[in-house]
């Protein structure tokens, strides 16, 4: 790999904790009545650029999982309404996003080695 890729990665990963943790902040704001339309949107976002940048770094199954999560909130609008969804369609996002977090846990509990220079 690249010395200067091989960085950038590097770096991509020292990021991921605080990117994780921000997207369990808003996943879990996304439920409180009031502000939830303020966090779909803010997931939504966060879900796209994870789904991006995870994959141009290498992270394929973390890309994956996020343009899942984002594909379903756009397919729904009211995915994120507590009032508006009703059980089945709230366990189905759940899964979705635990699929997400569980891709950031596995990466950071065995990160990835840079190769030997």
């Amino acid at each position: 790999m690249d010395p200067a890729l091989t960085a950038l990665t590097q770096r991509y990963l020292v990021t991921l904790p605080e990117k994780r943790a921000e997207l369990l902040r808003v996943y879990q704001a996304s439920q409180v009545p009031g502000e939830v339309t303020v966090n779909r949107v803010l997931l939504q976002g966060l879900l796209d650029r994870l789904s991006g940048s995870a994959g141009a770094y290498g992270f394929s199954a973390l890309g994956e999982a996020a343009r899942a999560a984002c594909a379903q909130i756009e397919a729904d609008h009211n995915l994120l309404v507590p009032t508006a969804m009703d059980g089945a369609r709230i366990r189905r996002f759940a899964q979705v996003m635990d699929r997400v977090l569980a891709c950031f846990d596995a990466i950071l509990a065995e990160p990835p080695n840079p190769p030997p220079a």
